[in-house]
């Protein structure tokens, strides 16, 4: 019985233009560390309540949400603005 392995990509080691162009088309609907930095935020997050927190929360997964879906029903397939849809 033949099978196929794949070689995993080490996103750490980017081997080419390509390799970081993808890196960035994929990681560009949430944040990341690198990019935002949050641990300068943890006194004022700790600082609000449980409500708060929890607000907070739900208004940044609504974010995320809306990002996804943007991002593969919401824009044109070849970016022009008067280019038709996906349907």
């Amino acid at each position: 019985m033949d099978y196929l392995y794949y070689k995993a990509i080490n996103w750490d080691e980017q081997e080419d233009q390509v390799d970081q162009a993808t890196w960035l088309k994929l990681t560009n609907n949430f944040w990341l560390d690198t990019r935002v930095p949050i641990t300068d935020d943890q006194p004022s997050w700790h600082a609000l309540t449980a409500q708060q927190q929890a607000q907070v929360g739900h208004a940044l997964a609504g974010r995320a949400l809306l990002s996804a879906f943007q991002s593969e029903l919401g824009a044109p397939r070849d970016g022009g603005p008067n280019k038709k849809r996906r349907s």
